[in-house]
């Protein structure tokens, strides 16, 4: 102890020490009751022992936890990016779609982060291209509301948004203006996109608000847009943007310009009545010669430069020649009369062509059914136009000739049948499968048709007809 007992300076304390080759820790404490030192000398690994379980015991938990929190970090990793995986799967089959392969081990974020920044470069370079092509927009928007292409109105509202048009108003009112080259121009005509520029011009510095729309063979359509009902303040716009444009078509391009004006419309998806009624005015520009007109659809009354013959009354003239109707022909012929001689003054050249449309009606009945020879020829063309009442009564006569000759071939047939029935009847009446199923099927008629037929022929029903001719 003597080697130990000069490091006993202070009152308590703790230090190592090597004693006989181990490593020993030495604890001492001055007593103040008696002043003796207390010692305790303790191997340095027993002191030790239960540190090294407690280190062990704390790596073990760090390990543990680590692993754990690796795996539980994949597990939430994965669930994660599912929703990304899936994006980018999205995308990775577009872009494969369109011609573009793109590896596998790309990152997924990465992928993306670059998908969308390529998406809105496209998009501005589409937002970029649509700007300067608002243009084609406008026209493609004007093109649809002038012929009536739109579905519905919020197909509309959405295309007059995409094209940045602002069109408001009470009143809506289409004029079409027509050039034609005269002088100079006429071997060396001026390019259309210019005469609209001219025609923009005009109307932009008279302060009008309206759209121009290019219809092809110099010829425009103009939209004009009226805040208020003014009927005479809104004619006087248009007669005075009129004047304009003649002045600067005539001096500016040489031109000689026509103009046809339609009704105004309340709503903007009926623009396209007015534009319709231009176009009618615009073809009775051409019926008064090739000098500068102008004409407003609502001053044409009753003259206008097309004829009533649709479909729909062309086929039920056919359908009812062919079922031998002569009520029917006779009250189809007396609409087309009352449509094109009542409420219309048709010009010659239209008459012409509505008589050669009835015309070829009456050929194609013809050859349907076979009647070309027994039909009576038809009048010459210039008879046609000496009188046009006499004409239009000519060809009735010819439907209804083909309606009495198809009437007489069904009334012979139904005679045959009926005979031929009856014949029949009087061979097999003692068959006892004799019914109308039998009959109808061996005549090829069906049964519904079969007994109405031989209720109307004979004058009673078939048991009753068949049972008086067994007891007969």
């Amino acid at each position: 102890s003597a080697p130990l007992f000069s490091r006993f300076q202070d009152a308590q304390g703790i230090f190592y020490q090597e004693i006989d080759g181990k490593d020993m820790m030495v604890l001492y404490s001055k007593s103040a009751y008696n002043h003796w030192t207390y010692t305790a000398i303790l191997p340095t690994s027993v002191i030790l022992m239960d540190t090294r379980a407690i280190q062990r015991l704390a790596i073990g938990i760090v390990l543990l936890t680590l692993v754990l929190g690796v795996c539980i970090s994949c597990v939430l990793a994965y669930w994660n990016t599912r929703p990304i995986k899936k994006v980018a799967s999205v995308v990775r089959e577009y872009v494969n779609g369109g011609g573009t392969v793109v590896p596998d081990n790309v990152n997924e974020l990465d992928y993306i982060e670059g998908s969308i920044h390529h998406i809105i470069q496209d998009s501005r370079t589409l937002e970029d291209d649509l700007k300067k092509n608002i243009l084609v927009l406008q026209n493609v928007f004007m093109d649809k509301l002038l012929r009536n292409g739109f579905q519905s109105e919020a197909e509309m509202q959405r295309l007059l948004l995409d094209a940045e048009l602002d069109i408001k108003g009470e009143l809506f009112e289409v004029m079409i203006v027509r050039g034609r080259p005269v002088g100079a121009s006429a071997s060396r005509p001026p390019e259309p996109n210019g005469l609209q520029l001219a025609v923009k011009e005009v109307l932009l510095e008279g302060g009008n608000g309206s759209y121009v729309a290019d219809l092809g063979s110099f010829q425009f359509a103009v939209l004009f847009l009226f805040p208020t009902g003014e009927e005479l303040a809104n004619k006087l716009k248009i007669t005075r943007a009129m004047d304009e444009i003649k002045k600067r078509l005539n001096g500016g391009y040489h031109m000689a310009v026509s103009f046809g004006i339609g009704r105004p419309s309340r709503e903007l998806r009926g623009v396209h009545r007015s534009f319709a009624e231009g176009l009618r005015a615009m073809a009775l520009c051409d019926e008064l010669g090739d000098g500068e007109q102008a004409v407003w659809y609502e001053s044409l009354k009753n003259t206008v430069s097309g004829y009533y013959y649709p479909l729909d009354i062309e086929l039920r003239l056919i359908n009812a020649c062919k079922s031998g109707n002569r009520k029917e022909v006779q009250n189809a012929m007396q609409k087309i009369h009352g449509q094109n001689f009542g409420r219309r003054e048709l010009p010659d050249r239209v008459k012409k062509l509505l008589f050669y449309n009835m015309q070829c009606t009456l050929m194609k009945l013809t050859r349907e059914l076979h009647m070309a020879r027994e039909m009576p020829a038809v009048p010459d063309e210039t008879d046609w136009m000496q009188d046009s009442e006499s004409a239009f009564a000519e060809i009735e006569k010819q439907f209804l000739s083909i309606c009495r000759l198809v009437d007489g071939s069904k009334k012979s047939h139904n005679v045959r049948l009926r005979d031929d029935i009856v014949a029949f009847l009087v061979a097999h009446y003692a068959d006892p499968n004799l019914g109308v199923e039998m009959i109808s099927s061996h005549f090829r008629l069906s049964t519904s048709y079969f007994s109405q037929f031989f209720k109307e022929q004979i004058g009673e029903t078939f048991s009753s007809y068949v049972e008086n001719l067994r007891i007969r």
